[in-house]
């Protein structure tokens, strides 16, 4: 499959295509943006990929696609040979479009790790994508393939690449060999009104196949011919050009040709020759390498340097680590927006009951109980109903939890007192019962407005969530716990501006620190390691100014 190499906007010569495909891209000095070498890139395809894959900014671009698409998982649905060197791949995936003409990239997965193949897209109907797949002997790819049955996942790409139909109604030449039969057949199908002959070339008369298939199309004639001939071939012999020699250029004002670089060019020589314009030419080229096994010593632009692609590692720590740390500067910018217009959110009171009950809810037993039990933080077992003119419900758990709830029926609203007993070995001071307190239902006690009388602690916890007043009695170590829930919006102004923050949020924050250092850090070596000497300059010089504004700020202090 022939790979034509563009680079997008966005390329900032970061230089990961440069190092892993020399051979195609060049870093120019001046720009500082990558060049491509070379018009086609077919021979080096495997190199141009893992450039691809490592570009920082996605900035190449393979016939007119990114090549940062999503690879889809897809499954075998069916292996067929329909020569013994040639595997018909049915594989399910539903949804999948594409324009006969088109190829994928084919994910496979072996002991040395995973890589891609290109191959032709014969047929998408009901859900299952029909690709022609050449087995080449002890290619890399041919070992994975003849071990694939129905039921395995194979990974696949979008439809690519621009060999597609001019138009659906004039005459047609088809001149293909090999498994380049595999894109003409849609491009058949997709035009049945239009005249079309396709010439079919192969070595022998067992390389032949789906000759069949195509004659069976409305308006379609097919010539089949061999390089080398057996006692019951009947056809012509020779090259695939030589029925070209006989054919009138004016007949066939669209042609299109797809097999091995060599064949396409002598075709284009040969139809060049005989009168037809080259822009009615339209090619596709495959070759060998695509699936050959080859040492990575026979493909040196693959992997240019021994050992790991350390700055190609860098960049995917750096971004996967962006992404948790754009969702914490996304969570400080809503809530600083939050907090800069709390007035549009809530009307100033700033506590509220646990709940209000649903109008429709009933205040007799029946109703109103499961809808308390529901408010619990913990599930417990109702042990006393008082149904007064605002009822009261009292509830206790096994472990000996007691909530008593009062709902008030004027408002609906639902305040909830929790009792308890303090476990023995609480130090009976204000800091023990608060450490105590605070491992329990969370929140910073207030030390110094806490009132010790005669035995008695009061104490209040707050956290941005809530504030919780406890009462503890040393006679008995019972202890009353009232709790007011501040609106949502009030919660998220006093988290976004660290008020009551807890031991978790002080660790966010840390980690938010630690984080944004890696990505800072990260992110200049990336630009210092860029292969543009301008980048490098530019790097240095942020660098710098990011180091000189950060000592001025600590200083300030």
């Amino acid at each position: 499959m022939s790979i034509k190499v563009a680079i997008r906007p966005g390329c900032n010569g970061m230089g990961s295509c440069q190092r892993l495909a020399p051979g195609v891209f060049r870093i120019d000095a001046a720009s500082g943006r990558a060049e491509v070498l070379v018009e086609d890139a077919t021979a080096a395809r495997e190199a141009v990929l893992a450039a691809a894959r490592a570009c920082p900014f996605v900035a190449v671009e393979i016939d007119g696609v990114p090549v940062d698409e999503p690879v889809d998982s897809a499954v075998v649905v069916a292996c067929e040979r329909p020569i013994p060197d040639v595997l018909e791949l049915v594989l399910r995936r539903p949804g999948f479009a594409f324009t006969p003409g088109q190829y994928v990239f084919l994910r496979l997965r072996d002991g040395e790790g995973e890589f891609f193949r290109t191959d032709s897209v014969v047929a998408v109907r009901d859900g299952q994508v029909t690709l022609c797949i050449r087995l080449v002997p002890n290619g890399r790819a041919g070992k994975v393939l003849t071990t694939v049955r129905p039921g395995a996942v194979l990974g696949l790409s979008r439809a690519k690449g621009l060999f597609a139909l001019q138009s659906p109604d004039r005459p047609k030449l088809f001149v293909t060999g090999g498994t380049g039969i595999a894109p003409v057949v849609p491009m058949c199908a997709a035009a049945p009104a239009a005249r079309k002959l396709v010439i079919i070339g192969a070595r022998t008369p067992k390389d032949l196949f789906w000759a069949d298939r195509l004659r069976a199309m409305p308006n379609t004639e097919v010539v089949e011919i061999v390089q080398q001939g057996d006692a019951g071939w009947t056809g012509p012999v020779g090259l695939v050009t030589a029925p070209l020699e006989s054919l009138d250029p004016a007949a066939w004002p669209e042609v299109y040709t797809c097999g091995s670089p060599g064949m396409v060019e002598a075709v284009r020589r040969t139809l060049v020759a005989r009168g037809t314009p080259a822009d009615a030419i339209h090619a596709d080229s495959f070759v060998a390498a695509n699936n050959a096994g080859q040492s990575k010593a026979a493909l040196p632009a693959v992997h240019p340097t021994p050992g790991r692609d350390w700055a190609g590692l860098l960049r995917r720590l750096h971004y996967i680590v962006s992404a948790p740390l754009a969702a914490l500067f996304l969570f400080y910018a809503l809530t600083g927006f939050i907090a800069n217009r709390s007035d549009w959110f809530h009307d100033g009171d700033t506590a509220q009951a646990e709940a209000t009950l649903p109008a429709t809810a009933g205040l007799d037993r029946d109703h109103l109980v499961p809808v308390l039990e529901a408010l619990l933080p913990q599930r417990g077992d109702l042990t006393d109903f008082i149904p007064e003119a605002n009822p009261r419900a009292v509830f206790t758990t096994a472990a000996g939890r007691r909530w008593e709830v009062r709902v008030d029926a004027a408002t609906r609203q639902v305040r909830m007192t929790e009792h308890g007993v303090v476990p023995p070995g609480i130090p009976w001071t204000a800091a023990g019962l608060a450490g105590h307190f605070a491992q329990g239902h969370g929140g910073d006690a207030d030390l110094e407005g806490a009132s010790v009388e005669d035995g008695t602690i009061e104490l209040e916890l707050a956290s941005v969530w809530g504030t919780h007043h406890v009462t503890a009695t040393e006679q008995d170590r019972s202890w009353t716990m009232a709790s007011v829930q501040p609106p949502l919006v009030v919660s998220l102004v006093d988290l976004h501006r660290g008020k009551h923050a807890g031991a978790w949020q002080r660790m966010a924050v840390d980690a938010t620190a630690l984080v944004l250092a890696f990505v800072t850090l990260s992110g200049a070596t990336m630009a210092l390691l860029a292969a543009a000497p301008r980048r490098r300059r530019q790097a240095a010089l942020l660098l710098a100014a990011s180091v000189a504004l950060l000592l001025f700020l600590l200083l300030a202090r």
